[in-house]
């Protein structure tokens, strides 16, 4: 069982390539909308203080396209003998942030929609970055298929999915689905201008 102990913070903001820059030393507050709607993606409204001038020029430039939040606790460190100092030690992607006492991972992560500067007082600036979850996938997939006669509701959101992953949306925890078969075939449209 973890010990949550030392909160645990990253912001990465990266590009199209995966590469990008993490802010995780300096001042940031954040809210997280999530809304109990499907229509609707989560919104991260992310605020950075006192970055240098180059950063903010890279951030407003649109050099990055995605933020990332990863939040938590460190945990308790544990005890490393002297012999065991300095070597690499492999751990399974699953495991990271979640082992040896450590409690964290990725909170939130979202497609930049905007940034704009600003001042709190004369000595305080900082970098508001508004980020959505999925909002590419939400504004621009299309779906035109036919599900054959005998289809369930799990197809129906596979179908969909396939069609969501196109834009880089991941599926992510999925309900049991009902055991509904149809006994009729099934079409499925929508286009991005019919979103709202």
């Amino acid at each position: 069982m973890s010990q949550n102990w030392m909160r645990h913070f990253e912001l990465q903001l990266v590009d199209g390539n995966g590469q990008g820059i993490e802010l995780s030393d300096f001042k940031v507050t954040f809210t997280i909308d999530w809304f109990n709607i499907s229509s609707a993606s989560r919104v991260g409204t992310i605020k950075i203080y006192n970055l240098s001038a180059d950063t903010v020029n890279r951030i407003t430039g649109g050099e990055f396209s995605k933020v990332r939040l990863i939040a938590g606790y460190d945990g308790i460190a544990p005890e490393v003998s002297a012999s065991d100092v300095g070597i690499v030690r492999e751990v399974d992607a699953a495991d990271v942030g979640q082992s040896d006492g450590r409690n964290y991972g990725l909170i939130f992560s979202g497609e930049i929609r905007y940034s704009v500067t600003g001042k709190d007082s004369p000595v305080d600036s900082y970098v508001l970055i508004q980020a959505a979850d999925t909002d590419l996938a939400f504004a621009t997939s299309i779906t035109s298929q036919t599900l054959a006669a005998g289809y369930t509701v799990a197809d129906v959101n596979r179908a969909l999915m396939k069609d969501f992953e196109a834009k880089g949306a991941t599926e992510g925890l999925t309900p049991e689905m009902p055991a509904t078969v149809f006994p009729g075939a099934g079409a499925l449209w929508h286009d991005a201008a019919s979103n709202g």
